[in-house]
């Protein structure tokens, strides 16, 4: 997955990489890629300058298959 943070401080989550626009990402990759906007105060560490950046998302412990 990727996390993107935009000029305006925004932060967002992708399933693919997103591709940079002026001074956003590109408004069609929430589209046409699983976006979704997080909380600002998350990932301080990733910046417009050092976006995008990518993460692993690792469920934790016992997951039950019957559910």
């Amino acid at each position: 997955m990727w996390i993107a943070r935009d000029k305006n401080q925004r932060l967002y989550i992708y399933k693919n990489k997103p591709e940079r626009g002026r001074e956003s990402f590109e408004e069609d990759d929430c589209y046409r890629l699983t976006c979704f906007e997080i909380s600002q105060t998350l990932f301080p560490e990733v910046t417009w300058e050092n976006s995008p950046v990518e993460v692993e998302l690792k469920i934790k412990g016992n997951v039950d298959s019957k559910r």
